[in-house]
């Protein structure tokens, strides 16, 4: 009977815990459901709020004691310089985003190779200011040289498929344009060679006169009606 006693007990203990901590994670829904009506700081300050709550549930602590005072005043500073962190995070990606538009403003004019290799340049040094912070600065200077080698030999394998590629191009247009030429130039050889034995048999290079056609020319013969006629 006492295994079951404790048991019981166990098992009341866990439910009140359950309920507890589920009533919990109801009034936190519904303070960020208020909040995000209201919109800007009053979401920010539900979510203060509810890791507060979290917090001194998970310690046991009552609200309105010195306890829970000084761990609401920690929360709150916590939050504070996290917020603080991600602002100029997002201020730094911002400035980073402007300086890259600007950067492709000013290369208006350059080659595409040129501008592809100057951003991706401007892109490696952004990052690497933002891992310096991480990583530290000198390994931060080791990934940006890296990065930059990798660069040099992407824009130097672009450079030559470009320049490859127009040679390609060049010589095919060249050979386009040769057979061309040459299949003009035979036939107007063909046309001259047939035209040839006309030519040469015309009276203009035999000193020939060409023969008449038929019926053209009066014979040498004379009409019937003249014949036997004699002069006066």
């Amino acid at each position: 009977m006492r295994v079951n006693a404790e048991a019981d007990a166990r098992q009341r203990l866990d439910m009140a815990k359950w309920v507890a901590e589920t009533d919990a994670q109801m009034a936190a829904a519904r303070r960020l459901a208020d909040a995000e009506a209201k919109g800007g700081e009053a979401v920010a300050e539900a979510n203060v709020q509810n890791k507060i709550a979290e917090e001194l549930a998970r310690q046991r602590i009552g609200t309105g004691t010195k306890e829970a005072g000084v761990i609401a005043a920690k929360i709150r500073a916590l939050e504070g310089e996290n917020r603080a962190r991600r602002a100029a995070a997002e201020q730094r990606s911002a400035d980073d985003d402007l300086s890259y538009a600007r950067t492709e403003l000013a290369l208006m004019g350059q080659t595409e190779q040129a501008r592809e290799r100057a951003l991706v340049s401007l892109r490696n040094q952004q990052q690497a200011a933002r891992l310096a912070g991480e990583i530290g600065v000198e390994a931060a200077q080791r990934w940006l040289a890296t990065q930059e080698q990798i660069a040099d030999t992407h824009a130097l394998k672009a450079y030559a498929d470009a320049v490859r590629q127009t040679a390609d191009t060049i010589a095919t247009d060249w050979a386009e344009t040769l057979f061309d030429a040459m299949t003009m130039r035979k036939s107007t050889s063909s046309r001259s060679i047939r035209a040839w034995p006309a030519f040469a048999r015309s009276p203009a290079r035999t000193g020939t006169a060409a023969p008449p056609k038929r019926g053209s020319f009066p014979t040498s013969t004379p009409p019937e009606s003249v014949i036997g006629r004699t002069l006066p």
